[in-house]
């Protein structure tokens, strides 16, 4: 029941944004509205065209393997996901019971349903979070329930809580948030810009037992920023998942291209530290959360190589940034996936 009202929803409020975002582009020509029209009739579906109209706006030969956001948000994403586990498993309290504590920022302090707990969820009073504070340097505070694009996200100096400030974060997080020492971010992350914690955003599926990266890219933050979202004005920079290099292809909010940073002027070629470990840790985390098929990982390694995964989601991920640079998101395996998922 749940699913079925969730697909419903989505898959209007997705067509009605492309309209609004899209309507004013060319019209396709003809025959590609017919291919269209005939891949997605096999699987009985109808999508409307403006999320092609964008692609096409952007460079894009003609492929009817693109996904819309309405097919990928109401039809794809929620045959995907266990909808009666999502709540539990999304809440960032409980990320490093999931996937482990190695891989995991190093949480200080938990305020679940109004309590202060620490770490190994001891219960724990202001006195100890205080004196927690005192020595801990810059700090993450991070709601752990219904967040999502960095939204809530605090970085402040430890020693600068006060208990009124404390409360005001029970207020502002309705109980439940995190507190989490901040990342010593690796060199390479560092170089594109110190102010932000950069992150690499990487897509995996696991299908019926197969694993497999769909996409990657490096969320580089704006300068001054602390936070690397593009709608704080970072950049994405496409990765290539086959062999962990940066490539010439970067996006920005508008998905308009991006050639260069503002501290790198060529960064096609630049290798990934860690990459098969990336990419093994990943995996490992996947199979913890089998749950759920599709997983977009927000990812860091530390200044000590450490791989660091700051952040899981199960559900709602964008699609567009990913398709624009790579194509149908499923690449040539389109159709197999198509015919699985969408058969469940």
């Amino acid at each position: 029941m749940i699913e079925s009202l969730y697909r419903f929803v989505m898959k209007y409020v997705y067509r009605i944004k492309s309209r609004q975002s899209y309507s004013g582009l060319p019209k396709l020509e003809p025959g590609y509205r017919k291919e269209i029209k005939n891949f997605w009739k096999a699987y009985r579906i109808r999508p409307s065209l403006y999320d092609y109209r964008m692609y096409k706006s952007k460079g894009l030969r003609n492929d009817p393997r693109l996904i819309p956001n309405e097919v990928w948000h109401g039809e794809i994403e929620p045959r995907l996901v266990n909808f009666e586990l999502l709540p539990g498993f999304q809440d960032k309290n409980y990320m490093d019971l999931h996937i482990g504590e190695e891989h995991s920022p190093s949480v200080i302090a938990r305020c679940i349903s109004g309590t202060i707990l620490d770490a190994d969820f001891n219960l724990r009073s202001w006195p100890w979070f205080e004196n927690e504070l005192e020595n801990a340097g810059e700090i993450v505070i991070k709601p752990s329930l219904n967040s999502g694009g960095g939204r809530g996200v605090q970085i402040v100096e430890g020693d600068a809580i006060t208990l009124n400030h404390f409360e005001q974060y029970k207020i502002e997080y309705c109980g439940d948030f995190v507190v989490q020492r901040r990342i010593n971010q690796h060199d390479f992350f560092a170089k594109f810009n110190t102010t932000s914690t950069n992150t690499i955003r990487l897509v995996s599926m696991f299908l019926n037992g197969d694993f497999r990266v769909l996409s990657a890219f490096l969320r580089v933050g704006a300068p001054g920023s602390q936070v690397d979202n593009v709608s704080s004005g970072g950049v994405l920079v496409q990765i290539d998942v086959n062999a962990g290099q940066l490539t010439d292809k970067g996006l920005d909010h508008d998905l308009n291209q991006v050639t260069e940073l503002s501290t790198m002027e060529n960064f096609a070629g630049e290798s990934i530290p860690g990459w098969s470990s990336i990419l093994s840790v990943v995996q490992s985390a996947h199979c913890r959360l089998a749950h759920f098929k599709l997983i977009n990982w927000d990812i860091t390694v530390d200044s000590s190589g450490v791989v660091k995964i700051i952040e899981y989601n199960l559900i709602d991920s964008s699609i567009d940034w990913h398709q624009v640079n790579i194509g149908p998101i499923f690449g040539d395996s389109t159709e197999r996936i198509l015919r699985e998922v969408l058969a469940s």
